[in-house]
């Protein structure tokens, strides 16, 4: 396999970047932030890339790379990260690699009360409606809509 890359934001891009290392297996993590890089391992095995990138910067990216059929992009972003997956798929689409999708399974154990939200949006609307104290767990990115 000549390439594997990870647009990491989430923890399943961390253990799959570790555990590709532990394997000996070299490959590039592409992460959005400087904070993204400070809790990603790099080493030997794992380039760490800092920056958003739009598709054609992703494709520009790939074309950078000696890619073959068996060259792989993993992307673990975060499940309402939506626009970024669909540029790296679309990226990955156009240079001819394989596209994996790597999300987390729901956890199911949450305490009684908790809401779930399919989208940002949602979440914003819910809480203009609602009173009393909230915890939002958000990325800097979508604070915007709050």
């Amino acid at each position: 396999m000549k390439n594997i890359v990870i647009f990491s934001g989430t923890t399943e891009g961390r253990m799959l970047s570790s555990m590709l290392s532990k394997d000996g297996r070299p490959h590039h993590v592409c992460v959005a932030t400087e904070y993204g890089k400070e809790v990603m391992e790099e080493d030997r095995y794992a380039k760490v890339h800092v920056g958003r990138m739009d598709e054609k910067e992703m494709e520009a990216f790939f074309g950078e790379l000696e890619n073959d059929e068996n060259s792989l992009v993993f992307d673990a972003t975060h499940p309402y990260a939506t626009e970024v997956t669909e540029n790296i798929k679309n990226a990955a689409k156009a240079a001819g690699l394989r596209y994996v999708r790597v999300i987390r399974g729901e956890a199911g154990d949450e305490p009684e009360g908790v809401m779930k939200y399919p989208d940002v949006k949602a979440i914003a609307s819910a809480m203009n409606e609602s009173t009393g104290r909230m915890l939002l767990t958000t990325g800097s990115k979508e604070l915007e809509c709050f």
